[in-house]
């Protein structure tokens, strides 16, 4: 009797087995692939939570902007920053981010920046692998329970797409290529300005907001570009942008 209990118990532990990781597949490749009406019902609610995220790769732009909008959940934000040797960003940038960041999150707590390594390495240019390599290894702050993180990592240049000065690389994660922004005109007058605008701009992306067609947004397409003029280059978010952060914050967070 025992003996027919066991094997019962144990077929059910099989099927049971194979169904949750059938159905894991399952939630695996709808988020994969997106355009799909799973996707777009349940991404945000699971993207909401990081352990789910870290579950089921949720790791795209956007997927973390729960940590940033969620002031009750999330009351404190952390800045920690990685930076190649010679590629720093300059003192002001990091005095002045925390303040434009919390125009933004609104924080009950500080804003903390954390200037955590220096990385010695000797590439020309990373591409999105070799960051996301340098990444695993430096990074060493993440989101846990009242705290969200930001990581931004400072290199010299994008292998992948050499005009862009800065990318998105995960959910809560971006690189900013300081050696293709000193390239820039009037880079030494405008260091500041090219520097806070792009880590906004990113930081944009990570809220889930798309390129704008306002000349005057941060979220322009031309702000990460090479090309775009200095003296329109702005680290304001237009009206739309503005009012799209506050539905984003009002319907989920």
């Amino acid at each position: 009797m025992f003996k027919k209990l066991s094997v019962i118990i144990l077929k059910f532990f099989i099927v049971a087995l194979c169904l949750t990781i059938i159905a894991y597949s399952a939630i695996l490749l709808l988020f994969y692939q997106r355009d799909n009406w799973f996707n777009d019902k349940f991404r945000d609610s699971f993207s909401y939570y990081p352990y789910l995220r870290t579950i089921f790769k949720l790791h795209d732009f956007g997927d973390g902007k729960g940590d940033y909008l969620n002031s009750k959940k999330f009351p404190k934000l952390l800045v920690e920053i990685d930076s190649l040797d010679g590629y720093e960003l300059s003192s002001k940038a990091k005095e002045e981010i925390p303040e434009d960041l919390q125009e933004i999150c609104q924080k009950p707590e500080d804003i903390e920046i954390i200037e955590d390594d220096t990385i010695y390495d000797d590439h020309l240019s990373f591409t999105i692998y070799e960051i996301e390599k340098l990444q695993k290894d430096y990074r060493n702050y993440y989101p846990q329970k009242g705290q969200a993180v930001l990581y931004i990592i400072c290199l010299n240049k994008f292998a992948d797409s050499p005009t862009n000065i800065g990318t998105t690389t995960q959910e809560t994660s971006m690189a900013i290529f300081e050696g293709t922004i000193s390239d820039l005109p009037n880079y030494k007058d405008n260091q500041l300005l090219l520097e806070k605008s792009t880590i906004l701009h990113e930081f944009g992306h990570l809220l889930a907001l798309d390129h704008s067609e306002s000349p005057y947004s941060v979220m322009s397409e031309t702000v990460e570009v090479v090309g775009r003029e200095v003296d329109i280059r702005t680290c304001d978010f237009s009206e739309e942008d503005l009012r799209e952060i506050e539905e984003l914050r009002e319907k989920y967070y």
